[in-house]
């Protein structure tokens, strides 16, 4: 519901583990996450144009699964605090692991499919941890974000991808 602190429209609450696939839709309206949050190997978590994603104090999302996370100019997905006056570092962050499913990018740089965000704008996270958005051993696509007010890295990569590189287009 609505946070009581700031009176910013959070959503419904989310937490615990996503095992299959699911789509956050504009029509459902935000999503506040309360507690932890994991995405299964296996599933894909996919945010429509428009949403905003609120994270209370120090929670995050994990994928071990997907997450395609892609906006558009007009209607960006918005990542941010579950207050209106928060500090860097108000969230924790948003972590893919080596079981994410890779983005597929061919080498003019175009999305294909897999793991990517676009279009975001991701402020007041990375709360201990490497970056808002921490990548290891994994693919992600990245083009048109602003990720802003973060108490560690914006974008933190970490190892490599399965074939010894990490394709970013930024």
């Amino acid at each position: 519901g609505e946070c009581a602190v700031a009176g910013l429209d959070c959503g419904r609450e989310v937490s615990g583990l996503i095992d299959s696939d699911t789509t956050w839709t504009t029509a459902e309206g935000a999503v506040h996450i309360t507690g932890s949050l994991m995405v299964e190997e296996g599933s894909t978590l996919q945010i429509e144009p428009g949403v905003r994603v609120c994270f209370d104090p120090g929670m995050g999302l994990i994928v071990q699964g997907g997450i395609i996370a892609r906006g558009t100019s007009d209607d960006p997905i918005e990542f941010t605090a579950a207050e209106s006056y928060a500090e860097a570092g108000y969230w924790g962050s948003i972590q893919l692991y080596s079981t994410a499913i890779d983005a597929e990018i061919d080498a003019g740089g175009t999305y294909g499919g897999g793991s990517a965000f676009e279009h975001v704008q991701i402020r007041y996270g990375g709360a201990d941890a490497d970056g808002a958005i921490t990548v290891t051993n994994a693919a992600v696509y990245v083009n048109d974000a602003t990720i802003e007010h973060s108490a560690s890295s914006g974008l933190a990569i970490i190892g490599e991808s399965g074939d010894g590189t990490i394709p970013l287009s930024w």
